[in-house]
């Protein structure tokens, strides 16, 4: 019988997919433990910051000497 001979390239390709999926699978189960769950109820206390830019307020504000 012929003994198959692996290659070194295919044995580091297998070693880094472990070690990836390892890793993966470590960061998967270390989030899933530190998750933050907030209570019901929070939400109504939460509002939406307005992240437009009011450009008349700086027109005040050039208005009373200030920049």
């Amino acid at each position: 019988m012929k003994k198959t001979r692996w290659d070194k390239g295919l044995i580091s390709m297998l070693i880094s997919t472990l070690i990836t999926a390892v890793i993966w699978v470590g960061v998967e189960v270390y989030r899933a433990y530190f998750k933050v769950n907030l209570p019901e109820g929070v939400e109504k206390h939460l509002i939406r910051v307005d992240t437009s830019l009011d450009v008349q307020v700086f027109d005040k504000l050039k208005e009373r000497g200030i920049e």
